[in-house]
């Protein structure tokens, strides 16, 4: 009987992690809240840290509001952070700093940054590779800085060339094109724009739809027309 929980409980997670991955984020965030019931209940502490830590992503990419992440991953890092598990706790920071960023909390969201980074981890996810880089960025980006995004952006670009992280690198080529854009160069993005286009074969995919979150520069009052919302949607896996 254990064992039929145990099956059923990961088949949720797996639910969770393709519902994620085609941008259906409110049953993902469903299917994610029970693998990680279920795996309580089995005590089996490997799938509930892996059912967390797709959480954090399914938040920071869904239409979850910014206050109310920030409270659901703040639960999450504590809960890594009691438990030694040093992966999930710098995914929950690099979360937490975003989310600071959109609610215009950038004090609070550099001091999150200065956490991710003073730990370590490695992993064979290749958009791991560069995520540190990614949420740098973009807390520039919601500070309206793209200036200072840029710089970094390309040397993660540059990494994952070198890398061959090749789903990754779409990611990071569209962000830095739309960066150089508002920055006012008009040759190089065209380029990028088109190593950007493998990774959106004909959907949305990962688009945000809603919620105050989603505005990408998090300028209270700011005159200026919204930005794309790519601003805001690279990945904390």
């Amino acid at each position: 009987m254990a064992q039929d929980d145990l099956g059923l409980a990961r088949a949720w997670h797996v639910r969770a992690y393709i519902q994620a991955a085609v941008g259906l984020s409110t049953p993902a965030l469903r299917a994610a809240k029970h693998t990680i019931r279920l795996a309580n209940r089995l005590r089996d502490v490997r799938l509930e840290a892996r059912g967390r830590q797709l959480l954090c992503f399914i938040l920071d990419w869904g239409p979850t509001p910014a206050h109310e992440v920030v409270e659901r991953v703040t639960e999450v890092r504590e809960w890594a952070s009691s438990r030694g598990m040093r992966s999930i706790e710098v995914d929950a920071c690099g979360v937490l700093a975003r989310a600071n960023a959109m609610l215009g909390e950038f004090k609070a969201a550099w001091q999150l940054v200065g956490q991710m980074k003073a730990m370590d981890r490695s992993s064979s996810e290749p958009l791991l590779w560069v995520s540190d880089e990614l949420t740098v960025a973009r807390v520039h980006l919601l500070e309206d800085e793209p200036a200072k995004a840029e710089p970094i952006l390309r040397g993660a670009y540059t990494k994952l060339k070198r890398m061959d992280g090749k789903g990754p690198l779409a990611i990071v080529a569209g962000i830095l094109a739309r960066v150089l854009l508002e920055l006012g160069q008009s040759n190089e993005p065209e380029q990028l724009a088109l190593e950007a286009r493998p990774s959106r074969p004909g959907s949305t995919g990962r688009r945000r739809s809603s919620g105050g979150r989603f505005r990408p520069w998090c300028s209270p009052g700011a005159a200026r027309p919204p930005r794309p919302r790519s601003w805001s949607a690279a990945p904390s896996p």
